[in-house]
C-alpha cells in the first residue's frame, strides 16, 4: 500500500533533492544553492512516496511574507497532484504563522505551474523581463501574488 508524507526538509535530503533538481530542470539549482535551503529564513517540504523523496517546495519567509523559490515534482510521477499537495503545505504555514502575503516567479512558458498557481488563487501582479535562462537567450518571469486574509 503506498504511503504518502510530506515533512519538513532537512540537510541530510539534499542528495535526493538534488537528483530531483538535475534532472528535472534544464537549468538546476547548484548544491550551493541548494544548501542555503536550510538556514532559519527558509521553511521547505518533501514529499515523500513509499519511502523516496519525490518532490519539494521551498520558500523564504520574511515578516510577514513569503517567496516560494522553488517547487518540483519529479517528472514520473507528475500528473497526480503532488505539487498541489506541496503548495497547499507551504500555503498552510503560511496561514498559520501571520504571512499575509506570498510571492513566486514563473517561466512565462510554463503553462502547468501558471494552472496550478491559479488554481491556487495567485493572480498576476507584473513580469520581469528576461528573468531565466533560456535555450535561445533569456525568458520572461510572470510575477504572482497570493493575499492571504485571517
Amino acid at each position: 500500500m503506498q504511503q504518502d508524507i510530506i515533512r519538513r526538509m532537512t540537510a541530510a535530503d539534499l542528495m535526493h533533492i538534488m537528483r530531483i533538481e538535475e534532472t528535472n530542470h534544464p537549468y538546476p539549482w547548484s548544491e550551493a544553492i541548494m544548501s542555503d535551503c536550510f538556514k532559519d529564513n527558509y521553511v521547505s517540504y518533501v514529499y515523500i512516496q513509499d519511502d523516496e523523496i519525490i518532490g519539494y517546495i521551498i520558500q523564504t519567509i520574511a515578516a510577514d511574507e513569503s517567496n516560494i523559490l522553488n517547487v518540483c515534482v519529479d517528472y514520473k510521477f507528475r500528473k497526480n497532484g503532488i505539487a498541489e499537495k506541496l503548495m497547499f503545505e507551504a500555503l498552510n504555514y503560511c496561514k498559520s504563522n501571520g504571512i499575509h502575503t506570498v510571492f513566486l516567479e514563473v517561466r512565462s512558458s510554463n503553462m502547468p505551474a501558471i494552472n496550478l498557481y491559479n488554481k491556487c488563487a495567485f493572480v498576476e501582479v507584473g513580469v520581469r523581463n528576461g528573468y531565466y535562462p533560456a535555450k535561445n537567450g533569456r525568458e520572461d518571469a510572470i510575477v504572482m501574488a497570493l493575499e492571504i486574509l485571517d
